[in-house]
Parts: structure tokens; C-alpha cells; sequence
């Protein structure tokens, strides 16, 4: 099992080195945020994250893609943006008291 978290903390270094916000984080930092990261997968069409919610999650896109909506004043949701492998997204609620400031869902099999 020691093995296996070993590995997976190298993988999730690798795949954190290519995130360009965290790049300027240091070898130990990076490595305490990999320790820190929890693997989750969403079906297809699955909300993530709901724009006014109170966020305390940071999520980085292993694979897939992720597609953000904003609620206009009519009620529907527009699309503001697509995410793929290396995108992030929740930086603002962890970062600041703001509420999410869109939905997220997930777009084909995603692991964050």
C-alpha cells in the first residue's frame, strides 16, 4: 500500500508540475498539495460545483472536460467556458468568502 500512495503522490507531482497557477510552488509545497489531493469522478452531465454555493474545493481536471455555465436574467444558463486535462477551476471560493460564480459539469468521463 506504502508503494502505491508513492506512486500515485509521483503521478499527482507530474500532473500538478503541469498546472501552470501551481508552477511556482516549491518541491515541498507541491508535494504536501499531491498529498493533499483526492480523486473524484462525475458522470457525464454531473454538476460539480453550483454557481452561488459556498465553495471550499479547488478541483483540478485529470481527464475530461468540464463545462462552466453563468445564470443570465431570463433564468437560463449560458456557457462560459470549457476545461480539459490540466484545467482547474474553485480557485475564487478557496481563495476568497465569494460563492461560486458558476456551474460547473462534467462532459464525458472525468476524473478531478
Amino acid at each position: 500500500a506504502m508503494q502505491t500512495a508513492m506512486a500515485r503522490r509521483d503521478e499527482y507531482k507530474g500532473f500538478l508540475k503541469e498546472v501552470p497557477i501551481l508552477s511556482s510552488l516549491s518541491e515541498y509545497e507541491m508535494l504536501t498539495l499531491a498529498d493533499a489531493l483526492e480523486e473524484q469522478s462525475f458522470e457525464d452531465g454531473a454538476v460539480i460545483c453550483q454557481e452561488g454555493d459556498a465553495g471550499h474545493i479547488f478541483y483540478l481536471i485529470a481527464n475530461g472536460c468540464a463545462v462552466c455555465s453563468k445564470e443570465v436574467n431570463d433564468g437560463t444558463e449560458v456557457e462560459v467556458g470549457r476545461l480539459g486535462k490540466g484545467g482547474f477551476f474553485g480557485e475564487i471560493a478557496l481563495l476568497t468568502e465569494k460563492k461560486r460564480q458558476a456551474t460547473v459539469r462534467a462532459s464525458g468521463e472525468e476524473g478531478l
